[in-house]
């Protein structure tokens, strides 16, 4: 679990990137290989992240030069991370972390998910979308 949040991380910090200000843009998804749904949220220089184990990052500060995102891993482990971001115009975002060897792939969120501040309403609408992403064990970042 704690390779594929930080692989999700970085994902979706490529997908959302903005080359001429270093900056992510957007809200993202993912189901990972193990078949759970993810979320990543963007605002200015630093991220959030949600997952169907019901987790709620705190809002995680990230730097990115040239093709690379650096962060801090969001809760408790404060280990560096980094990973190369392949972003196609909106449309997804590749994270390929550097220091595990891992891929994760994004899509966009296509809805609009307010209250993303609060951890209690974001969880109940993570919920329902999560419902609607059918993830299953296999379905590599679906």
């Amino acid at each position: 679990m704690k390779n594929i949040l930080i692989l999700f991380i970085v994902f979706a910090s490529i997908l959302s990137c903005s080359s001429k200000r270093n900056q992510l843009k957007g809200n993202w998804y993912s189901c990972t290989p193990e078949g759970e749904y993810l979320e990543l949220f963007t605002k200015k220089d630093s991220f959030r992240i949600v997952t169907d184990r019901s987790i709620v990052t705190n809002w995680t500060h990230y730097r990115i030069e040239s093709d690379t995102i650096f962060f801090k891993t969001p809760l408790d482990w404060n280990e560096s991370s980094k990973a190369i971001l392949n972003y196609n115009s909106g449309k997804s975002l590749t994270m390929k972390f550097i220091n595990i060897n891992e891929t994760t792939k994004l899509k966009p969120l296509n809805s609009i998910v307010e209250n993303i501040e609060d951890e209690y309403e974001l969880l109940i609408s993570f919920k329902k979308r999560a419902k609607k992403a059918e993830c299953n064990v296999g379905n590599k970042n679906n």
